[in-house]
C-alpha cells in the first residue's frame, strides 16, 4: 500500500480545476490534503501536494506523469 509519491506545487494550492483537468485525461491521483486527517495546525503544504500511485508498468506510468507535467505547466 506504499507505493506512491508526492508531488509538491510549492506556493500554488491544488485546486479542483488542476485535478479535474488530470482525471478527464486519465490521471487518477488524490489531492494531499485528504491524507493530513484531523491536523488542524494551518500548514500550507497539505494543499499544495498530489499523492500519485507509481506501482504501474513502466508505459502508463510515463504517460501519466508526462500529463502531469503538462498540466502543472498550465496551472502555473
Amino acid at each position: 500500500g506504499a507505493f506512491f509519491i508526492w508531488l509538491w506545487l510549492k506556493n500554488k494550492p491544488v485546486d479542483m480545476e488542476l485535478f479535474k483537468n488530470l482525471v478527464d485525461r486519465g490521471v487518477l491521483c488524490v489531492p494531499g490534503s485528504y491524507f493530513f486527517g484531523l491536523y488542524e495546525e494551518p500548514w500550507q503544504h497539505r494543499n499544495e501536494c498530489l499523492r500519485i500511485t507509481y506501482c504501474l508498468e513502466d508505459e502508463p506510468l510515463e504517460r501519466g506523469i508526462k500529463i502531469i507535467a503538462e498540466e502543472v505547466k498550465k496551472f502555473y
